[in-house]
């Protein structure tokens, strides 16, 4: 049986070390003299001389298992959100990078599964696969090609500002009823964040100088942009509307090595969450839903999915300049384990001004400089 730590009053703690100091016998004398090791000796006396007699406090022991209603009310809480149809068919690290960043919450990939199996929750990949074999049956013939395709490094790069680089390109995917349809959207290079798109039953020049004109008016021109050799982007034999619209605002144009997509890498890994998460996944009856559906996605996509690329982030807090004051709002909510913790909302610049929109214990409070300016009680 394990031996019970005796615990001693200040009092004798005291009265041992002055003896101990006002006399003239040994440490060996004055321990065997009250009954107590030598080591308690010495540590008395050390923290006596460096801190005091309130150092001679014995410290209160902590509960045993003191965490673990708090881990049983997160795990609760992880399983409820991955239940939400949001969530679904988000893959291990990509859920992981949610938690962290919108709840506060820090598990590894490798907990996740864990709390999956034991809770028998498919994985967000193994819902992905069964809801797309139904939608399209022949999709899933072309897993293996995907796979091998993933696993082939494309060229990396990355501009060190939003709005240095936009990258710009089409892609199609087809609706019942509609046939093929064409989707032009443009990406800011360094935070991943869709600056401009538009759904079209035709992929004509018009279309792409409509998007670009939309995003440059929304959030202003950028220094360069990245296109591939398509004619809507590029002429052999003279100038295209949409590098007329370049040279308006003094853009740089940059165009693609011919047969060589990897180098509009990150417009291609959007096109595949957007086709994962929702083309193939989702059923369209019209033009219209297709298009009111690809606008929630994409701000779901600016303002609520990670990336992993993004360190956990989403594209939005590298587009707007917060990358570092989410970061640190997320560190200092991770090392929170109370189930009851702040979840960051909001965080960004006004007027010049840092603010921060928290939510904390069902009230919605707004912080400028770390100073709390207004609270809304929803609890009322």
């Amino acid at each position: 049986m394990e031996k019970k730590q005796r615990r001693y009053s200040v009092d004798f703690k005291y009265k041992v070390v002055q003896a101990y100091l006002d006399s003239d016998k040994t440490q060996l004398e004055i321990c065997e003299e009250y009954g107590i090791s030598r080591s308690s000796l010495i540590k008395w006396k050390k923290q006596l001389e460096e801190n005091g007699i309130d150092a001679l406090q014995n410290k209160k022991s902590a509960p045993h298992n003191p965490a673990k209603k708090t881990a049983k009310k997160i795990v609760e809480q992880v399983v409820e959100l991955k239940k939400k149809e949001e969530h679904k068919y988000k893959g291990l690290r990509a859920f992981a990078d949610f938690l962290k960043r919108f709840e506060g919450i820090n598990l590894s990939p490798t907990t996740l599964s864990k709390i999956f199996k034991k809770n028998e929750i498919p994985n967000g990949d193994e819902n992905y696969q069964e809801k797309r074999a139904q939608v399209n049956p022949k999709k899933q013939e072309l897993l293996e090609k995907e796979i091998l395709e993933e696993i082939d490094h494309w060229e990396t790069f990355e501009r060190d500002k939003p709005q240095e680089l936009w990258q710009i390109d089409i892609t199609s995917f087809y609706i019942k009823d509609e046939g093929k349809v064409y989707l032009i959207d443009i990406i800011d290079d360094h935070s991943r964040y869709i600056v401009g798109w538009g759904l079209f039953r035709e992929q004509k020049a018009e279309h792409v100088i409509k998007v670009f004109q939309e995003a440059v008016d929304h959030y202003g021109p950028p220094k360069e942009v990245l296109s591939d050799n398509g004619r809507q982007f590029v002429s052999w034999h003279g100038t295209t509307g949409f590098q007329v619209l370049l040279d308006k605002y003094n853009i740089k144009h940059i165009k693609a090595r011919p047969h060589h997509p990897q180098t509009l890498g990150k417009l291609e890994r959007w096109h595949g969450s957007l086709k994962k998460e929702l083309i193939d996944i989702k059923f369209f009856h019209s033009l219209a839903e297709a298009r009111e559906e690809i606008e929630k996605y994409i701000d779901y996509y600016n303002y609520h999915r990670t990336h992993s690329s993004l360190e956990g982030l989403v594209p939005a807090d590298r587009y707007h300049g917060i990358a570092n004051q989410v970061k640190e709002e997320i560190q200092q909510n991770s090392n929170n384990s109370n189930p009851n913790r702040t979840r960051l909302y909001l965080v960004g610049k006004v007027m010049g001004q840092d603010i921060r929109l928290l939510e904390n214990q069902g009230k919605i409070e707004l912080y400028s400089r770390n100073h709390l300016v207004q609270s809304l009680d929803f609890n009322r």
